[in-house]
């Protein structure tokens, strides 16, 4: 299962991580979609890119928490990301 947070942060980082794309340590920094960078919403943040990078290390295009997970769900509101519907995709 993936947290409120994970999930919030999971159009972003995709977009950050899309194959062919390699983000800078500013590009993360900058994308941050939280507001303050304290209290539990950041740690979760720190999570989720260590997840990203350490999927794209290993050759993957998502990290193991979101494999299956349809990202087109996913909508861009206008005070930023938000999530619109989380569906397991069809395909094994």
């Amino acid at each position: 299962m993936i947290s409120c947070w994970a999930q919030r942060a999971a159009p972003v980082l995709a977009e950050l991580f899309a194959p062919g794309k390699t983000p800078t340590r500013q590009d993360i920094i900058d994308a941050y979609p939280f507001g303050e960078r304290k209290y539990w919403p950041y740690m979760v943040w720190l999570r989720e890119v260590r997840r990203w990078k350490h999927a794209r290390r290993l050759g993957m295009t998502t990290p193991y928490s979101l494999r299956g997970v349809n990202l087109d769900g996913f909508k861009i509101g206008h005070q930023g990301y938000t999530l619109a519907v989380l569906e397991r995709s069809k395909a094994p």
